[in-house]
């Protein structure tokens, strides 16, 4: 056998690395090995049971290959954990989670409008109630019927109608806690002057910053001055 060169099919000597006719790189691979002719044998024809096997004519050049390289043995990256997933990549939270806070907040804010809703409600309810004792506690002392100890011509008979001409603006209040109506304000003079009311009857009279008249006696002297 002799080797050839696969670029031009020149004989190449033995050894050689270089091809003398078209100057190609001689390697291993690039060697073309011929048989001769006379070593060339027939494919016989091989008839077994029935069957006829014939081989198909070989090549007359043979090209030395070398083996082919093992492939690279590809590693399958290890799977990331979740601290090592940069931020943006990280799991979401599902959209169910979100829903169900959505949901959860939804319920406290209406739970919140529920509970102002019914205070404001109990608020208005006292205001009324209030003010519906007030206008009948308020009536009961402007119609209330005054009855001096001693007689004196009395220019009106209620302490609703002596109020109104005894004070230049008359102002009643009533008190929730102790049940009291009053009546205050400033005479002709601009002196100040303070009837309280409690169980149809005046109980205490107040004369601009003196204390408190308690006693029947004076309560009656200054009681008089608004019906005369």
């Amino acid at each position: 056998m002799s080797d050839r060169c696969v670029n031009c099919g020149a004989l190449l000597p033995e050894g050689a690395k270089l091809c003398t006719s078209c100057g190609k790189i001689v390697t291993k691979n690039t060697r073309l090995r011929t048989e001769p002719v006379s070593a060339r044998r027939p494919a016989p024809d091989v008839e077994t049971s029935s069957r006829v096997y014939s081989h198909k004519p070989t090549s007359t050049a043979v090209i030395d290959r070398a083996p082919p390289e093992p492939e690279p043995e590809v590693r399958q990256p290890r799977p990331k954990r979740p601290a090592d997933m940069p931020q943006h990549k990280k799991k979401k939270p599902a959209a169910g989670s979100k829903k169900g806070s959505k949901k959860a907040a939804k319920k406290s804010h209406g739970k919140a409008k529920f509970i102002i809703a019914v205070s404001v409600l109990v608020i208005v309810i006292l205001l009324l109630l209030y003010m519906l004792i007030y206008m009948l506690k308020v009536g009961e002392a402007k119609k209330l019927v005054y009855e001096p100890q001693t007689p004196f011509k009395m220019s009106y008979t209620t302490f609703g109608e002596a109020a109104e001409h005894f004070f230049d603006e008359p102002e009643w209040s009533y008190d929730l806690l102790s049940g009291e109506v009053t009546v205050e304000g400033d005479d002709k003079k601009g002196t100040h002057y303070k009837y309280v009311f409690k169980d149809d009857k005046v109980v205490c009279v107040t004369v601009d910053d003196d204390p408190p008249y308690k006693d029947e006696r004076t309560i009656h002297i200054l009681t008089e001055r608004m019906f005369v």
